[in-house]
């Protein structure tokens, strides 16, 4: 989670999702004993779901830097009407997005997690 965290600051939360929650799926299941990529049957499907819904959690609480997300870039355009000079910089996003994003990790792992494997431990 925390790796995924620092990724999907780098770079976009959807393209991360759509890079990474893949690569959790098959990875929860070669943990399992499973081939990656290969017979889905071996994995325990509730670990499965419970590693990618919370990386999907990770993958959207991320936004750390205006890259992360289309709102934190959208902030950066808007500027003063009189002066022309933008309200906000990057550097004004770093620590409080920097904050957010270890908090976010935090909760994911403490409390989403477990949850996840509780509920899911209940479901077909």
């Amino acid at each position: 989670v925390p790796l995924i965290a620092v990724v999907t600051s780098l770079i976009s939360h959807t393209v991360g999702a759509l890079i990474l929650l893949p690569i959790v799926a098959s990875a929860a299941c070669a943990g399992a004993g499973a081939d990656v990529g290969g017979d889905v049957g071996a994995c325990d499907i509730a670990r499965r779901r419970a590693l990618v819904l919370s990386s999907a959690f990770m993958c959207s609480a991320s936004m750390a830097l205006p890259v992360s997300s289309f709102p934190n870039v959208a902030s950066l355009s808007v500027a003063d009407p009189a002066t022309g000079e933008a309200y906000l910089r990057a550097h004004h996003l770093l620590p409080v997005g920097t904050l957010m994003t270890a908090a976010a990790v935090v909760v994911v792992v403490v409390i989403a997690f477990p949850w996840i494997v509780a509920l899911g431990a209940l479901m077909p």
